[in-house]
């Protein structure tokens, strides 16, 4: 039927044996409308974003030429040209990220701005400024690199707020909804903007989290441009597929076993006063304890278990 109504609306210019030329109207065909507009009532729109493996059967014939055909006169350039912009911007991310992690080096061995706890190693409070006032030989190098990904913080945003004006708000979360490694991609941006008060007030807590945010939801936009290789598409969409639905099911109820026996750990070791290696001191404390357990050594803290009144519980636990 879809192949019959295309015919039918065909402008038909001259046939020569078995040879016809004829054209398609796209005000109803794509998804571009004059004004530059998505038209989600267009059948490339519906036929792309139907939910049934049944739509995938009308992309043959004049719809598939359609789009080869928009791919090669400016999608192709234009993803190209994304995809070396990103992986500069990701390259430099790294590269900022690991002069940081030298630069704390210098700090901790010979400018003696660290203080040892029981589990890290974080920048004493005479030195809280340290990022703001830095006395490294890397420092024009590293604050040069810095610059330049808040300017490509700043142009992705601008990117992404024109692709907001045009698709208007409703269009522009849907396809976001499709799209969630995008998601995580404004996300980073938006992290690494907020670095920028946090240097100038000299809170480096913060910053060093929101860097390592930022450079975990950075990786995730190569998801999104993955979409552009044939080789890979299928894992893309898949795997956009069960961040969309499983993940966020599988957070959901890891969030609910990590609060429960997080508390159920905070009462065996007696409420944070049997502890001796400054795990679950209060009970907000021990669900951040509890989620850090799941990823490392569980040998000091279970010899501290041992010595809690309720360690036959927290064996079984």
């Amino acid at each position: 039927m879809f192949q019959f109504i295309l015919e039918k609306l065909r402008h038909l210019w001259f046939i020569y044996a078995d040879i016809a030329c004829g054209s398609y109207p796209l005000a109803t065909i794509d998804t571009i409308n004059e004004d530059g507009t998505t038209d989600t009532t267009s059948a490339i729109y519906l036929v792309v974003n139907g939910e049934t493996e049944e739509h995938l059967e009308l992309l043959e014939g004049f719809v598939v030429d359609l789009l080869n055909k928009k791919w090669n006169s400016y999608i192709r350039l234009k993803f190209y040209f994304e995809m070396l912009f990103f992986t500069i911007y990701f390259g430099l991310s790294i590269a900022v990220l690991i002069m940081k992690r030298l630069y704390f080096d210098y700090l901790n061995t010979e400018a003696n701005c660290t203080d040892v706890t029981a589990n890290y190693t974080i920048l004493s409070e005479r030195c809280k400024c340290a990022y703001l006032e830095a006395t490294d030989s890397n420092r024009f190098i590293r604050l040069t690199i810095e610059i330049i990904l808040l300017i490509y913080s700043i142009l992705y945003l601008v990117k992404f707020c024109y692709e907001l004006y045009i698709q208007k708000i409703h269009l522009y979360t849907q396809t976001l909804l499709f799209n969630p490694s995008k998601v995580i991609f404004i996300l980073s941006l938006i992290s690494y903007l907020l670095i920028v008060p946090l240097r100038f007030t000299c809170n480096h807590v913060g910053e060093d989290y929101l860097v390592v945010i930022s450079i975990i939801f950075k990786s995730g936009y190569i998801l999104y441009l993955g979409r552009g290789f044939r080789v890979i598409t299928t894992f893309v969409y898949i795997i956009h597929r069960v961040i969309k639905t499983n993940f966020f099911r599988f957070v959901i109820i890891f969030i609910v076993f990590v609060i429960g026996f997080s508390q159920a750990f905070y009462v065996i070791y007696e409420f944070g006063q049997s502890s001796q290696i400054g795990l679950y001191d209060s009970p907000l404390e021990a669900i951040f304890d509890l989620f850090t357990m799941s990823l490392r050594d569980l040998g000091s803290a279970y010899v501290n278990l041992l010595s809690s009144d309720y360690n036959v519980i927290g064996r079984v636990s």
